[in-house]
């Protein structure tokens, strides 16, 4: 079986990034410089996104003082803030690709590079895990994001085209201003391409951001539970001039990981919980005291000490989803969702 290389574990993200037209970070290999050079295609996908959110407040801007479409106007508001957020994530990560280039370079370097390290870690079960819950996720987003940029087109070809039972007026998935009758004008099919499009950009930069803070997660939690089975298993020999240097290894190895979380937080903006990432930091205490230390030098369990006051300290991520993740607010999410689809199905249904 082929080594593993740690570049397997972001290819998920790494394509979506790349529909985006960015490279949210930069390889030891090819420069010690991570630069913000801008591509076209990084470019023109902000102009769009930026040209149809605005498209979107204009539409809102008229409903409410015309009186008209209110409805429509309200259920913009969401569109809005899909397109809002997913031009926060994927600038947020072109303006730090230098801070991520330096995370990922340190993550390099402790990276398991011969077979034998990385049975050690488990990194088949981290890769695997990681993998498969991305690749999950990824064909749930881009399902669930053209199947509403495609309906609208889907029943006018079943309805007029393929049954002809009745007339399905023309409609773009998100409502914009535009100053021209363009229901039954060419123009009409090209900005349903421009709106599929610009919908599409903005969900791989959310699904991207997703799956980039996943993975550095998971790469982070082998290391946490790596040095925890390395600390409960280790033998002392009670000889402090021998242990204090185990010691020494075991503390500038959790010290990199609390640096790596740490700058962590700088990259990815307002706070959220990992109970993973929480649970493994938390480990590293579990193990210190499961260790045999009986027969330790003295200055050897006052150090240990230290170490089990540290480890009981949060160790989280954040992320820039606005708010704290909790289970009231996922319900509180699930309700609003819910409420959004029971507005969709009685417009529709009008």
């Amino acid at each position: 079986m082929p080594l593993a290389k740690m570049d397997s574990i972001f290819k998920y993200a790494n394509f979506f990034y790349s529909v985006v037209g960015i490279e949210p970070y930069t390889k030891t290999s090819r420069s010690s410089v991570a630069s913000h050079s801008i591509s076209p295609v990084f470019l023109g996908n902000i102009i769009t996104l930026s040209v149809n959110m605005f498209g979107e407040m204009g539409f809102v801007l008229v409903a409410f003082a015309t009186g008209e479409h209110i409805l429509e106007a309200i259920m913009d508001l969401s569109y809005i803030g899909f397109v809002f957020v997913g031009i926060i994530k994927i600038m947020s990560i072109w303006q730090k690709k230098p801070a991520l280039s330096h995370i990922i370079w340190e993550l390099e370097k402790l990276f398991p590079c011969d077979k034998a390290a990385q049975s050690a870690y488990n990194l088949d079960k981290y890769l695997n895990s990681c993998l498969r819950i991305s690749f999950i996720f990824s064909i749930l987003y881009t399902v669930l994001t053209w199947t509403y940029n495609l309906f609208d087109i889907t029943e006018y070809c079943v309805y007029d085209l393929w049954l002809g039972i009745r007339e399905v007026p023309h409609r773009l998935p998100y409502p914009v201003y535009i100053p021209w009758h363009w229901q039954e004008h060419w123009s009409y099919y090209v900005m349903l391409i421009y709106q599929d499009f610009a919908a599409c950009v903005a969900a791989a930069g959310q699904v991207a951001t997703d799956l980039l803070i996943c993975a550095l997660t998971t790469l982070i939690v082998m290391h946490f539970d790596y040095l925890a089975r390395t600390i409960e298993k280790q033998v002392l020999s009670g000889d402090w001039s021998k242990d204090s240097r185990v010691l020494l290894d075991v503390v500038q190895y959790h010290e990199r990981l609390l640096l790596l979380s740490n700058q962590l937080n700088e990259v990815f903006g307002v706070p959220l919980l990992m109970n993973l990432l929480i649970s493994s930091a938390f480990s590293i205490s579990v193990a210190a005291y499961n260790q045999n230390w009986n027969y330790a030098d003295v200055r050897y369990r006052r150090s240990l000490i230290l170490i089990i006051a540290r480890s009981q300290n949060p160790v989280y991520l954040k992320a820039t989803v606005l708010m704290t993740i909790t289970r009231a607010t996922m319900t509180e999410l699930l309700q609003l969702s819910y409420k959004f689809f029971a507005l969709l199905r009685t417009m529709y249904a009008g």
